[in-house]
């Protein structure tokens, strides 16, 4: 009986006849939305919550209260002392200096004491706000570098281990964090968090797309991201009120896809470019089983087909095993300009979402609401470009990537200009609250600075 591999569909066929529907098999079968790629989008999602936790904890972690708003940023003080308690469950005491406290239920508590939003790392510490702003640069700088060197790391031993060891250094980094004695050691820990971090991103979001069906790439890709979680993490912290209970929470939430990875396997289109047959076939064999028994026949079809596909991979490279490195991308000039167009695009859109996450201090309202609007604002273009690409033909990637750059360019070219006809006055106002006088304050903000004081 003659057996043939069609390269076009990656089918067997035996004899001159395909083989039928349930033995049957390709290559892009393991690609869609099946109960493996179900269970892959609930870990990249975890995955993403505890990325999301790191990248935006120094948006509460390192609140600074600056002059301008301290009003908003000030302490609520609650008097203890005017609340009636019946006398079994407390007593009031004073001493000879005027301070006064009661004890509830054997508890020692202050008449007055001082309750704020969220607990900064200055509450613990005592270091310059300038000090503050430097530890999150350094902490970023580990965030690029774990970037690179995840990256590298996975395309030589695979993704499913460098997530692995990713999500575990993150996990004893955040708990480590912690229990920082000092902010020289908070900062060195949040390096690390943050190398972890931008290794898990680095590797995870590409692993993700490997698995999903190139017709539903775009759309799940942008409702399964990092916006969503903005709201979540507000929710945490809101719960947490602290960064040291925080940081612990994020700890736990790693824990979630540390114990899921090990049910993931490489990708077998990744493993079949590097020339690894036996694992290609192991990981396919796996992912079918998910969703339908694999009979012996089937195994050994797919393994067929796998071993064809090295085959062909090898023929059209004459270097398959090659490791490729960040250099690699500027050897040519097409893929070249790309990358450069890429980033340039990428360093607007953080330049603007991270601008305004790590300076949250300089808004009126609370933090959590904040980083609520911040969310639910990404998260909104988000839902309307996965609509619109997957609904409407005309409508690519190129085309929703040229509108919203051309979009940014348009905003930021009015609030230069904005600036720039006003400069003059916001120094002024500046110079004025930092020498402590009160200048003028203006619109919906002067109102309500000028009611509370």
């Amino acid at each position: 009986m003659s057996r043939a591999v069609h390269p076009s569909s990656g089918v067997i066929t035996i004899g001159g006849k395909s083989e039928s529907k349930d033995e049957s098999f390709k290559l892009s079968d393991l690609q869609s939305c099946r109960k493996y790629v179900a269970f892959l989008t609930v870990v990249y999602f975890l995955m993403v919550l505890t990325q999301v936790c790191n990248l935006l904890f120094m948006t509460f972690a390192g609140q600074t209260f600056p002059l301008l708003f301290e009003i908003y940023r000030n302490p609520t003080i609650k008097d203890f002392c005017r609340k009636q308690y019946p006398k079994y469950i407390a007593t009031k005491n004073c001493s000879s200096t005027g301070s006064c406290w009661v004890f509830i239920n054997e508890s020692k508590v202050l008449c007055t004491t001082s309750h704020y939003d969220f607990i900064s790392i200055r509450n613990d510490f005592e270091v310059p706000v300038e000090y503050v702003k430097l530890g999150t640069t350094l902490q970023n700088a580990g965030l690029m570098i774990g970037a690179i060197v995840a990256g590298n790391l996975a395309d030589i031993y695979g993704r499913k281990k460098v997530l692995f060891i990713g999500t575990t250094g993150m996990m004893i980094s955040l708990l480590a964090t912690s229990f920082a004695p000092s902010f020289v050691i908070f900062t060195f820990l949040r390096f690390f968090d943050m190398l972890f971090t931008g290794g898990k991103h680095c590797v995870s979001n590409p692993y993700f797309m490997e698995n999903l069906p190139d017709k539903h790439r775009m759309w799940i890709a942008t409702v399964v991201t990092y916006s969503p979680n903005y709201i979540i993490l507000s929710g945490i912290a809101y719960l947490c009120n602290d960064w040291k209970t925080l940081s612990r929470v994020a700890a736990g939430l790693t824990v979630l896809p540390l114990i899921m990875i090990p049910y993931l396997k490489d990708t077998p289109r990744w493993l079949i470019r590097k020339g690894r047959s036996k694992k290609a076939v192991e990981a396919a064999i796996y992912i079918e089983r998910w969703d339908k028994k694999v009979s012996p026949e089937k195994a050994k079809h797919i393994s067929y087909i796998i071993a064809k596909s090295v085959e062909e991979e090898i023929e059209k490279s004459s270097k398959p095993n090659l490791n490729y490195y960040f250099y690699h991308l500027f050897r040519d000039r097409k893929l070249g300009s790309y990358t450069v167009i890429f980033a340039i695009s990428l360093f607007s859109t953080s330049f603007i979402s991270y601008g305004i996450a790590y300076n949250m201090d300089a808004l009126a309202g609370t933090v959590y609401m904040n980083v609520v609007i911040l969310g639910v604002a990404r998260y909104s273009i988000n839902v309307i470009a996965a609509i619109l690409e997957f609904t409407v033909e005309r409508v690519g990637r190129r085309l929703l990537h040229c509108v919203s750059a051309g979009f940014i360019v348009v905003v930021m070219g009015v609030v230069s200009i904005i600036y720039l006809f006003t400069w003059h006055q916001i120094e002024e106002y500046k110079a004025i609250v930092e020498a402590g006088g009160q200048g003028k304050l203006t619109i919906g903000l002067s109102s309500k600075i000028m009611e509370r004081l």
